[in-house]
């Protein structure tokens, strides 16, 4: 015989579903986990205040500011309680902010996966990625250039790119050209065609092209843990 608490009747599927519940929040609610680590690696077109970097660490968290631009932050060791009610069993909030070289631009990923985990006993688990929308804060302006008859475009393109790129001091790695026949940019050129005009068959009157460039999709306060 079972005994008291250890068994439960149902009549209806209804209150069959409630007990499977009750069971399974009894379950998963009830054990803490000890021994856990954290760690959240912070994208590179993002950065954390001197001040924040201090926060951190005051509250027991390991900071390093990676070469690539990454910055890591960890919780080792780390109790997480059981669930109660609406609250979770360990959070934590990273404020982070843009660096003046980010280009902005909307759903920016804030960490990098899979290096953002959290990992107990052998079993390691991907932490989410937060996206937020950084402000687009730059200028672009029409320009032109000149090329003369019997010249060789063979390495134009890429030269046109180099000095867009060299031009100012934001990560334009992540900015692509797109060249035109028409001012209105529909119709496209590749830089293979247009690498292989050869100016001294062109009827000797003035030739336009076009560029647009665009950036990757890629990212103020990180969503709690």
């Amino acid at each position: 015989m079972a005994s008291a608490g250890c068994a439960f009747t149902a009549d209806t599927a209804e209150e069959l579903n409630k007990i499977f519940q009750n069971i399974q929040s009894t379950i998963t609610q009830s054990r803490s986990l000890t021994g856990v680590q954290v760690t959240d690696v912070i994208d590179a077109e993002f950065e954390l205040t001197d001040a924040e970097i201090q926060r951190l660490r005051a509250d027991g968290a390991q900071v390093t500011v990676n070469e690539d631009g990454t910055t890591t932050v960890s919780w080792l060791d780390q109790e997480v309680k059981p669930k109660e009610n609406s609250a979770s069993g360990w959070q934590k909030t990273i404020h982070i902010v843009a660096k003046e070289s980010c280009l902005g631009g909307n759903n920016m990923t804030t960490n990098v996966n899979p290096d953002s985990f959290l990992s107990f006993g052998g079993t390691q688990l991907e932490l989410p990625q937060p996206t937020v929308n950084v402000r687009i804060a730059y200028q672009i302006t029409d320009t032109a250039d000149t090329i003369f008859l019997g010249e060789n475009l063979e390495n134009y393109a890429d030269d046109a790119a180099v000095r867009m790129k060299d031009a100012d001091s934001a990560r334009m790695s992540q900015v692509y050209l797109t060249f035109y026949t028409d001012k209105g940019c529909r119709e496209e050129i590749t830089q293979e065609n247009l690498k292989k005009r050869d100016l001294n068959r062109i009827p000797r009157i003035t030739q336009k092209h076009f560029c647009r460039w665009r950036k990757r999709q890629m990212l103020p306060t990180q969503t709690p843990r």
